[in-house]
């Protein structure tokens, strides 16, 4: 019975060994991919927004509206360490490098709390009416001037760019 234990055991760390090794080439690999500042990627979902998973191309967001002939808004969906996602109509894009100081944001990524609250090691930087800063492992705006929101969209307006983009689709 002993011997038996033991087996058991000892394949039990040949499998964590294997596991160990395995998620270290992913995030070896993972770490390889990383692309230039100023690229974008067609991300399909927005619980998806990784830049590996899709092809990147040299576009800005401003060659991307012209290319794509859409009347919707590049909205800031999610901000990230390399890069951020913007929400276009029904898909969203991923760019990598700093966030444009006169992008729109989404309501979600807002916190209300002051600039002093965070320390100089967590104001990442400077955009139009406030800062990127860092909460632990995530990324918000705090803005300078909470009752200018000129800049920040709803989700109602934003999921209703997606709703305008599928109705404009049906019309051609």
């Amino acid at each position: 019975m002993k011997k038996m234990n033991k087996r058991w055991l000892v394949v039990g760390i040949v499998v964590i060994a294997i596991a160990l090794i395995a998620g270290g080439y992913v995030t070896w690999q993972n770490h390889e991919r990383s692309s230039s500042d100023n690229r974008v990627s067609y991300v399909v979902d927005e619980d998806n927004l990784s830049e590996e998973n899709s092809s990147t191309e040299d576009k800005t967001p401003a060659e991307i509206d012209e290319e794509e002939h859409i009347d919707a808004e590049q909205i800031v969906a999610k901000i990230l360490p390399d890069g951020y996602a913007t929400s276009h109509g029904d898909h969203y894009h991923y760019y990598s490098g700093h966030v444009p100081a006169n992008s729109l944001f989404s309501e979600d990524l807002i916190l209300d709390q002051s600039i002093e609250n965070f320390s100089d090691d967590n104001i990442l930087y400077e955009i139009d009416n406030g800062w990127i800063v860092r909460k632990g492992d995530d990324y918000y705006v705090v803005l300078d001037d909470p009752n200018n929101r000129q800049n920040i969209r709803s989700e109602s307006e934003i999921e209703a760019q997606h709703h305008n983009r599928e109705h404009n689709d049906d019309d051609h």
